[in-house]
C-alpha cells in the first residue's frame, strides 16, 4: 500500500491489497460492538460505581449520549469514505482518498476499533506491547495484528495532520 498527502491535505491511499481492504472495511464494524466489555471500555464510570455519587449519574445522563453520537458520527464518516474505494487504472489494487476534514473522524474510529478489539480479546497492556507472530494465525494473534495495523495507520494520519 502506498500513501501520500495531497496539497489540499487529503490522504491518498493506493495499491491497497485485498487483505488491507478487509482491515480497513472492518474499522466501523469493530467499533459497533455492543458487548458489555466494549461498552465498559468506551464509557468507563468516572467514579467507582459503589460510591453512588451524583457525578456518575450526571456522566451517564449528559456525557455518555454525546459520546455515543460522536462515536457513531465518526464511524459513519469512515464507512462513507470506504464506500469510495475503487479499482486503480493500472489494476494493481484499490485506491481511495481520505479528505482532510475527515481525519479526526478516522482517528476516532480507529481508536474505537482498537479499543473494541482489545476489550473483546481481553488484551492487557503487556499483550499489546508484543509483536504479532507471522506464523500464528489464531484469532487472538490476528486481532493483535489488526490493533497494530490500526495503530500504524493512526500514527501516519497524525503525522500528516502536523
Amino acid at each position: 500500500m502506498n500513501a501520500y498527502t495531497a496539497p489540499d491535505g487529503s490522504i491518498h491511499l493506493s495499491d491497497i491489497p485485498p487483505v488491507v481492504q478487509e482491515l480497513l472495511e472492518s474499522i466501523p464494524l469493530h467499533a459497533e460492538s455492543d458487548s458489555a466489555q466494549v461498552e465498559a471500555r468506551f464509557f468507563p464510570d468516572p467514579i467507582a460505581p459503589e460510591a453512588n455519587d451524583p457525578v456518575a449519574e450526571d456522566w451517564k445522563a449528559f456525557v455518555v449520549p454525546d459520546l455515543h453520537s460522536a462515536f457513531l458520527s465518526a464511524r459513519q464518516t469512515v464507512a462513507a469514505d470506504l464506500r469510495n474505494l475503487h479499482p486503480q487504472e493500472d489494476a494493481k489494487g484499490l485506491a481511495m482518498e481520505i479528505p482532510r476534514a475527515h481525519l479526526d473522524d478516522w482517528l476516532n474510529a480507529l481508536n474505537q476499533a482498537r479499543l473494541a478489539i482489545a476489550a473483546e480479546f481481553r488484551f492487557e497492556e503487556e499483550d499489546l506491547e508484543e509483536d504479532p507472530s507471522p506464523h500464528d494465525d489464531s484469532p487472538r494473534s490476528l486481532a493483535l495484528a489488526q490493533i497494530h495495523f490500526f495503530g500504524v495507520l493512526q500514527e501516519y494520519l497524525v503525522d500528516q495532520m502536523e
